[in-house]
Formats: structure tokens, sequence, C-alpha cells
């Protein structure tokens, strides 16, 4: 048994790093917010994580001449959003017949930990992008807070980030509806007019949507308008996204519409989020970035257990620059 503790811990060790990378890198919205450097580490702490929020204009700005007095007064421009740490774990479990029976010298274990490593990566990140979507309140309200609660369908109710949205009109995204607001179900024939729609009311100078989610029937619609051109360039100042790293995708006013549902996909049916990788991010705990904690063996069971911790919550700065198409 102490052979497997060893190899265990280094093994664990040695692929850790790989782990947090593939993690980011196999979900298109992940590996966006990397790209706009808003995969950010926790290193302060607390009972919840704080967002500073900018929602108004200094109001000082003056006009003067010579030696007029000018404005000193400073309206309220921050506020500080609060979101509850949210815990994820993983358990990777060596029983003493696979141990001592089955995979008898370092090689087989090595090779049995990595495939049961393999399919725990995998289990992780298929769930926690049903997270990514989701409203937060799965599990009795210990998943994270997810687009359909950051970037709302009905975003007039609800609270975000300790903030009350039927209280603050500021704290609210774009919700723009096919049939109520567009005056038909969505279509190849509409889906441009309506992108059109609700981007121009995200859009505050250079803050507006720099990525696109689309389930599989919206992406269709879409990649249907365009026809024979099928993709559109994205403008040469643009942020890197997902172009070009291997997802399905479009391009939308020059950047990244991706394809989020495909098979399994968790996006909500007849959904597109336009989000502005400036104001929303993923904060993780420093040392919970999927990573092992050493191995433990149960008392009164012939097994080991390592478990792989994640910690943090899906954070928004200023919601009215996203938005979100739906039926």
């Amino acid at each position: 048994m102490a052979l497997v503790s060893q190899v265990a811990t280094a093994t664990f060790e040695e692929i850790a790093p790989e782990l947090y990378d593939n993690f980011t890198n196999n979900n298109a919205f992940l590996a966006h917010l990397r790209d706009q450097d808003n995969l950010v580490e926790d290193n302060v702490g607390g009972e919840y994580m704080r967002a500073n929020l900018t929602y108004a204009e200094n109001g000082s700005y003056d006009r003067y001449t010579g030696r007029e007095r000018v404005s000193i007064a400073e309206n309220d421009i921050l506020t500080c959003g609060k979101f509850a740490h949210k815990q994820v774990s993983v358990a990777v479990v060596m029983d003493g017949l696979e141990q001592d029976v089955q995979n008898i010298g370092e090689a087989a274990l090595v090779e049995l930990m990595q495939a049961k490593v393999d399919v725990a990566e995998m289990t992780f990140e298929n769930n926690f992008e049903i997270d990514l979507f989701s409203d937060g309140t799965a599990s009795g309200g210990r998943q994270i807070g997810g687009l359909q609660l950051l970037i709302a369908d009905s975003p007039s109710s609800g609270t975000v980030g300790g903030i009350d949205r039927s209280l603050y009109s500021w704290w609210r995204n774009i919700s723009y509806d096919a049939t109520t607001d567009g005056g038909a179900p969505a279509s190849a024939v509409n889906i441009k007019s309506y992108l059109d729609a609700a981007w121009r009311q995200v859009v505050r100078k250079k803050d507006k949507p720099t990525f696109y989610l689309a389930d599989n029937n919206y992406y269709s619609f879409y990649e249907q308008h365009l026809g024979p051109l099928q993709t559109i360039a994205r403008d040469s100042g643009s942020e890197s996204g997902a172009v070009g790293t291997g997802w399905d995708e479009l391009a939308y006013r020059g950047r990244p519409f991706v394809l989020a549902g495909g098979q399994g996909g968790a996006i909500p049916a007849n959904h597109v989020y336009g989000i502005c990788g400036r104001h929303i991010k993923l904060k993780e705990a420093k040392n919970r970035k999927f990573k092992p904690r050493p191995s433990v063996k149960s008392i009164d069971q012939d097994l080991e257990v390592t478990l792989f911790l994640w910690a943090g919550n899906l954070m928004v700065t200023n919601c009215s620059v996203h938005f979100v198409l739906k039926d």
C-alpha cells in the first residue's frame, strides 16, 4: 500500500497542471475568458468574493474659465457585488483489489490511475459546462451562478452579486425575445436583424459583446442566413477569442459566433448569449483550481480516495453590456 500512495502522489502531482489547461482549453467560453485575462485567482479570501461595479459617470465634469471655481462634487459611481464561493469535488477511488491484485507493479498502477483521472477530468468538464450555463439553483444553491443567472431571460427579477435586480435597472442585462420584441419566432430570415437589435442596446463606446454563444437552432439559423458566405472575417483589431482554435464557429460583427450546443450541449434551446468579455470573469481560489488533495485511506473500507477540488464563481461587473436573444 505504501507503493500505491507514493505512485498516486507522484502521478497526480505530475499531471495536475495539465488537467487545468485541458479544462480551460476544451471549453470555448472559458478559453475566451482566459484570452480576455478574466480567468483570475482569488488571492484575498473572505466570506465572499467582491467585484467592483462601475455603473455611473463621475459627476464632477465641469467647464470653466480662468480662476472660476470648479465642481468637486462626485456622485456615487462604484458599488460592490458579492459573490459566494462555490465548491466542486471529483473523487478518484482505488480499492485494494485494483491496487494489490489486478494491477501489480508501478507501471500498471500508473496506467490505471491515469485512466481514472481521465474519467474524472471528463466528468468535471461536462458537469462544469452545465454549471456555466445554469441559473445557480442546482444542489440547493451550491452551484455556481451561470449565464442563465448573470445574463437572464427575465433580468428585472432575481438577485445577482447580492444586488436585487427588481430595484436597480442599471444592474440588468438586455433580454430580446424574438416573438415578443421582434414580432415572429427566430428563423434564418430574421436572425441577423434580431441580433442587430439586441446588439445596439448593449453597445457603450468600446464596451460591446466580444463573443457569442449559440444553441443548435440559432446557430443553424445564422449559418443558413449567411448562405454561401459561411464565415465572415472578424475585424483586424479584435481580441483573440475562439476563432481558429477548433470550435465550430462563424463570426458576427467580426467576433466569434460559436456553436455551444452540439451533442449534449448545456446551453438552453433557442438562445444566443452576447458576452462582453471585459465585464465577466471566472474567479477561482488559488489552491482549488482542480488540484488533487493527498490520497486518504478509508478506516472501514479497503480503498484509497483522492479528491480533485475546485472553488470559485462566475462573476459579472457590468450587466448592461451583455444580451440574450431567445424565443
